[in-house]
């Protein structure tokens, strides 16, 4: 809990706990070891603001004696706590539900206790839909049509008309359209506002100069901001005409690498991931800035994993 003496709980809150004692005795509950007491969880929450969700109730395990913890059917801990308040994976390893509430505690609750029986989440790639799509200019018809006969295109699992790029779906159109990022228009924004482990980004380069030709500023809920820069040469390469096949100089948390490539390897898509650090925050925003106006930068999709 938060500690003038010790910088890094700064921030911390307690919230969307299950409290239990035997025999209904009381809990006393501590400020930082002693240094407040209180001796209900109404004063706790009166005094310090902290566990105003929070409840005192017998949390009901499996099997308690046996040392099964998982929550048993009808256990207050199920859809009980706020995704922000949880981690992304129970103790077993799998994926929390995808209910806007969490089942609090170590286990994500077995399926066939969550109203309406709905069957555990399948953890797949999901897309997120991409609404600036335009179609592209003239000077593109090379890769356009180069697209349209070799794109592995078609229906993903989702229903959505697309292509796959390494196994990544790209939600899109047919033939595939971009957004295009020129002097024209120097930038594009899009909302996202969900949660995501990873970010796949689906792009293209035309009339590569030197140096960086465009970032990308990805905005977290916690006003956390990420910087993503491609530079020609280095870790992107044209998307048409002839190209080294080189990349370099991705940072820790982001690869790019060519998702797609013609058979006369004249014409290529990028796919660039970034791994979230936290990801349950959800990410606000994404938006792309063109840093060289003698380039064109294409944005096929997003996907979010």
């Amino acid at each position: 809990m938060p500690d003038e003496r010790i910088k890094s709980n700064t921030g911390n809150i307690s919230d969307y706990n299950i409290f239990y004692r035997s025999a209904k005795r009381g809990i006393p509950f501590w400020w930082n070891w002693g240094a407040m007491n209180c001796w209900s969880l109404k004063e706790w929450q009166d005094k310090t603001g902290n566990d105003k969700h929070s409840i005192l109730a017998e949390p009901r395990f499996e099997d308690s004696a046996g040392y099964d913890f998982h929550p048993a059917d009808k256990s207050p801990a199920i859809l009980f706590a706020r995704p922000q308040m949880s981690v992304a994976t129970d103790f077993d390893g799998k994926r929390r539900n995808d209910s806007p509430l969490l089942t609090a505690g170590p286990y994500e609750a077995d399926p066939k206790f969550l109203p309406g029986s709905r069957p555990a989440a399948v953890p797949q790639p999901s897309t997120i839909s991409f609404d600036f799509a335009r179609p592209m200019p003239e000077e593109l018809a090379v890769l356009s049509d180069a697209m349209t006969r070799e794109l592995p295109a078609g229906k993903l699992a989702n229903g959505r008309t697309g292509f796959l790029l390494k196994d990544v779906p790209v939600m899109n159109g047919s033939p595939p359209t971009a957004a295009t990022l020129n002097r024209n228009m120097r930038s594009l924004r899009m909302g996202i506002s969900r949660n995501a482990k990873t970010l796949y980004f689906a792009l293209g380069l035309v009339n590569p100069g030197k140096g960086v030709q465009s970032h990308c500023r990805i905005t977290r809920q916690d006003g956390t901001v990420v910087n993503l820069k491609w530079e020609a040469g280095k870790n992107i390469g044209p998307s048409l005409g002839k190209w080294d096949g080189k990349l370099g100089g991705d940072g820790k948390d982001a690869k790019t690498e060519v998702g797609w490539q013609s058979r006369d390897g004249q014409a290529r898509i990028f796919l660039a991931a970034w791994n979230n650090d936290n990801e349950w925050y959800p990410v606000k925003d994404i938006e792309w800035i063109l840093d060289d106006d003698s380039a064109t930068v294409l944005i096929f999709g997003v996907t979010a994993k």
